[in-house]
């Protein structure tokens, strides 16, 4: 039987001006020191590799900006960043996910940085963004986006690499199912002289060239219609006739190649050298020709398990090994956890985000639960929990489960299960030679 992944944890400390957080670091895994990080397989393992040539598993929290942004009682910002570090050096935390703010990257914590690309996220619903990936001013917005997060995110000595938000929503169905529209439907809906709806028209024509009477059937067109593609009203379709649906999935691909390309190239000049983490994929909500797309692109697939939309997206517990280890096969490329949690019922805050489990006991064991069974996955690069200041969540979705409540006391049995299995998997030492 595979043993759990094997994490030399040093002893942590607190020093401003370098890395505040030391452990999860493997001094005895030496590679190139390159100035950056990188990603590395190691005796199966996937490790980052540190810009001094050091084995490093991350194991972070998500959000830390929240502090600053919002305040904490008060205090002062060398208060809370106190506070903030004893904490993550008890529980045995010791970097910054996406989020994570000037205030910490400046005192040289270890972080993963983001860029908002598309907003489709769930909780977007009524400004949920499709772009027209095809046109001109997309490519314009979306280098401008680039260079103005690298103004203050691109430190190679400290950014892990960089992952895109806010959940895309590639599946057809499932998106659908909770917006009543879709990417390609967006596109398809632009204006006569927009570049997508140009490049809708075109792939429809090419993907029916020789055989137009079969389009005209399918879409319901007239010999009229046909002759002037790009005025028919789309939004007449029948979206449940299986060709076009089929044709759907099959566009969707064409927006994936030219997302991921323009993504890829403005990483490229901006972030030279960075690990490129790709999208944050919800669970769920990644067909498999999507993936195929991004793995030719990207570092790591990376994924957000939990606080999806109904019984559509798994569950945040337990640990969806069966398709993560497909992500794996189909992709051939580690695998993040970019974003989980499982929170749990409180009677001040009865409705919480991410799959709830009854009490605090409950989601602490099923938590370490997670944690050991996701280690025990080889492929797996680093974790990072959602959250460590408990927020107010829009849309009736109640509370964002923080490791520490809004007063900012922790949630002792949470806190101890992450505490338990980061600062003792040093037990593991010996568990995959």
């Amino acid at each position: 039987m595979m043993k759990l992944f094997v994490i030399l944890f040093l002893t942590a400390t607190i020093m401003y001006g370098e890395v505040p957080l030391q452990n999860g670091k493997f001094p005895e895994i030496k590679y190139e020191g390159k100035g950056h990080f990188y990603l590395q397989k190691h005796e199966g393992r996937y490790l980052f590799i540190t810009p001094k040539g050091e084995g490093f598993y991350p194991i972070g929290i998500n959000h830390l900006n929240v502090l600053f942004n919002k305040g904490v009682q008060g205090k002062s910002e060398v208060a809370v960043k106190k506070d903030l570090l004893d904490n993550m050096v008890n529980w045995g935390f010791n970097c910054g996910g996406y989020g994570t703010g000037p205030q910490l990257i400046k005192d040289g914590m270890y972080y993963i940085g983001s860029l908002n690309i598309a907003k489709q996220g769930f909780y977007h619903l009524e400004h949920a963004q499709f772009p027209d990936v095809f046109s001109d001013s997309f490519a314009t917005s979306l280098e401008n986006n680039f260079k103005k997060t690298a103004q203050w995110t691109y430190k190679p000595d400290r950014l892990m690499g960089m992952v895109w938000t806010d959940l895309p929503a590639w599946n057809l169905h499932k998106s659908r199912m909770l917006r009543n529209t879709d990417w390609v439907s967006q596109i398809r809906l632009l204006g006569v002289e927009a570049d997508g709806k140009k490049a809708y028209v075109s792939f429809l024509k090419q993907r029916y060239e020789g055989n137009m009477e079969k389009l005209k059937e399918y879409y319901s067109l007239s010999d009229d219609n046909l002759r002037a593609l790009e005025e028919y009203d789309f939004s007449i379709l029948y979206l449940g006739h299986p060709t076009i649906i089929k044709d759907d999935e099959v566009f969707m691909v064409e927006i994936a190649k030219k997302y991921y390309h323009l993504g890829n190239q403005f990483h490229d000049q901006y972030f030279p050298n960075i690990p490129l983490l790709g999208d944050r994929f919800l669970l769920g909500d990644h067909p498999d020709a999507i993936l195929k797309v991004a793995a030719k692109y990207v570092d790591a697939i990376s994924v957000q398990i939990g606080d999806g939309y109904g019984e559509s997206m798994p569950s945040s517990y337990p640990y969806p090994k069966d398709t993560m280890d497909h992500i794996h096969a189909l992709t051939g490329k580690p695998v993040l956890i970019a974003d989980h949690q499982i929170s749990f019922y409180t009677k001040d805050y009865k409705y919480t985000t991410f799959s709830q489990a009854g009490s605090e006991s409950d989601a602490s064991l099923e938590t370490m639960k997670f944690l050991h069974e996701s280690y025990s996955s080889q492929y797996i690069c680093g974790y990072f929990r959602c959250t460590y200041l408990s927020q107010h969540e829009p849309h009736g979705r109640g509370v964002k489960q923080g490791v520490v409540d809004f007063k900012q006391n922790p949630y002792s049995k949470m806190a101890h299960a992450y505490s338990c299995f980061n600062n003792e998997i040093e037990k593991y030492i010996e568990g995959e030679k």
